[in-house]
């Protein structure tokens, strides 16, 4: 039953966001503060959440743990660098009626100046901190049979997937001004050390650790190409973004000519 209704709740999101797009373009004029770049981005999020949280793929998950390795790298490394670039908060802000959006206005102006201003790095630190000890904990045997077998708690494994994640990516993202972009550069490689670590030592176990893929032979080799998946793809996500942000830095530092 709840397999079946996380496509609905996805596809209600983006609707709500393309609401939300609409009516900003329709006070701003077209293009203007949400950019067809967000929204490009924000149709790539919603568009993977849509394909990783399908019924097909969610049973695939259930039944093979590389399966699942992928979900969650669509999940942690994909949606939420998107989601970030979409602007969510802005579109959020439009979606809602006008004398709702009147009285939440103050507070998005508050939340967009935290993201950029003097206290920037402690957001981005803590957003760190917070992503990682999620995915750490949700690896643990315990919880990730817990959520394997239980289908309402392997929701809130997802959903705090991708809200810790898009956090940390808004985070760093928020470095508006060129001499912070160095420190986000730093921020993604080192974001992509645990998925790394988490995958290598999968790939490196000589016993299986997820009591619902079974203990055998085969068990552990199922588990060791997942930590090839969280390791190779997850990690080299990350590293990617980690050289698109060292880029831009570096062309910002460009003299005009």
């Amino acid at each position: 039953m709840v397999d079946a209704l996380i496509p609905v709740l996805v596809a209600l999101s983006a609707a709500f966001y393309a609401w939300g797009v609409q009516r900003c373009w329709a006070v701003a004029g077209h293009g203007r503060i949400i950019r067809p770049a967000h929204v490009l981005a924000g149709a790539g999020a919603f568009g993977t959440l849509l394909v990783a949280l399908s019924p097909p793929f969610d049973r695939g998950a259930h039944d093979d743990l590389a399966a699942h390795m992928v979900q969650h790298v669509l999940l942690l490394s994909i949606v939420p660098p998107l989601l970030a670039l979409a602007a969510p908060l802005t579109a959020a802000l439009y979606a809602l009626p006008g004398p709702a959006r009147a009285h939440a206005q103050p507070a998005w102006r508050h939340v967009l100046r935290a993201q950029s201003g003097r206290w920037w790095p402690l957001w981005t630190a803590a957003a760190f901190v917070i992503a990682n000890v999620t995915v750490a904990l949700w690896h643990l045997p315990g919880p990730y049979a817990a959520a394997v077998d239980h289908d309402g708690l392997h929701l809130l494994e997802h959903v705090s997937f991708v809200v810790t994640a898009t956090l940390f990516w808004w985070a760093v993202l928020g470095a508006g001004r060129p001499s912070r972009r160095g420190f986000g550069v730093l921020a993604l490689f080192a974001a992509s050390l645990p998925a790394t670590a988490l995958g290598v030592l999968m790939t490196l176990a000589t016993t299986s650790w997820y009591a619902p893929y079974g203990t055998g032979a085969r068990a552990v080799r199922d588990q060791q190409l997942a930590g090839v998946v969280m390791w190779g793809f997850g990690g080299a996500a990350l590293v990617v973004a980690a050289c698109a942000l060292f880029a831009t830095w570096l062309r910002s530092m460009e003299p005009s000519p």
